[in-house]
C-alpha cells in the first residue's frame, strides 16, 4: 500500500559568517539581529523556532586576531509552506551565508504510518480472497502477519527525518524567491505486507 502526503514541517539551516564590507566588520551579532528581526516581521515565533546548533571561530594568516572569521549556525523550523519565499527574500536581501533546507516531513506522519499498514493488510485480504474464489475455495483466517523489510519513504533515507532534495544558497548567490521555486515534493509511504492465510 503506498501513501502521498503533503509535508508540513521544514527545517533549514541557516549559517552566519562574519563578513567585511569595505572597511566595516558586519558581525555575527550585528547579523543575528537583523535576522530575528526578519523572521519576526514574516511571522515566525524567534523564541520557539530557531535554534543555535554551532558556534565556531576560523583563523588565518598568523592568527592574528583581526583575521579572525566568526561563523553561527541555526535550524529553523516552518510549520507554514508559504513563508517559504519570505524566508528566501529575507536571506537574500540579509546576504546570509548559507540557507539549506535540510528536512521534509510531516508532523502526523506516525498516523500516515499506520494507516498505511492497514490498507496493506487490506490488501493482501482482498488479493487472497479473489484468488481462492477463482478456484472455488474459501479464505480463512490469518495465521501469520509479517512486515517486509524493506518498507520505506520513496527517495528519504531516515525514518522519522525525511531529507529533501535539499536547496542550498550560498553566500551571495542566495537567489530571490521570485526567481527560484522550490521544489517541496510531497512523502511517499510505502509498506509491504506478507500474510498467511488458511484456506477453508
Amino acid at each position: 500500500a503506498e501513501m502521498s502526503i503533503p509535508p508540513n514541517e521544514f527545517v533549514f539551516k541557516i549559517s552566519l559568517a562574519e563578513r567585511m564590507e569595505g572597511k566595516e566588520k558586519i558581525t555575527i551579532e550585528k547579523q543575528e539581529i537583523a535576522l530575528k528581526e526578519g523572521l519576526a516581521t514574516i511571522g515566525i515565533d524567534v523564541q520557539k523556532d530557531l535554534k543555535v546548533v554551532d558556534v565556531t571561530s576560523i583563523y588565518s594568516g598568523q592568527k592574528r586576531k583581526k583575521d579572525e572569521i566568526g561563523t553561527k549556525e541555526y535550524r529553523l523550523t516552518i510549520r507554514d509552506a508559504s513563508k517559504i519565499n519570505k524566508l528566501q527574500d529575507l536571506a537574500y536581501q540579509l546576504l546570509l551565508n548559507r540557507l539549506d533546507l535540510i528536512i521534509i516531513t510531516n508532523t502526523d506522519l506516525p498516523k500516515f504510518r499506520k494507516e498505511t499498514k492497514i490498507e496493506a493488510i487490506k490488501a493482501a485480504k482482498e488479493k487472497a480472497e479473489y484468488l481462492l474464489t477463482a478456484i472455488g475455495q474459501k479464505l480463512g483466517k490469518a495465521v501469520f502477519v509479517q512486515e517486509i523489510s524493506d518498507n520505506r519513504y520513496y527517495g528519504q533515507e531516515k525514518d522519522p527525518i525525511l531529507m529533501s532534495n535539499s536547496v542550498i544558497f550560498e553566500n551571495k548567490n542566495i537567489i530571490p524567491s521570485e526567481e527560484k521555486e522550490l521544489n517541496l515534493r510531497s512523502i511517499n509511504i510505502q509498506f509491504r505486507i506478507f500474510v498467511k492465510f488458511e484456506i477453508e
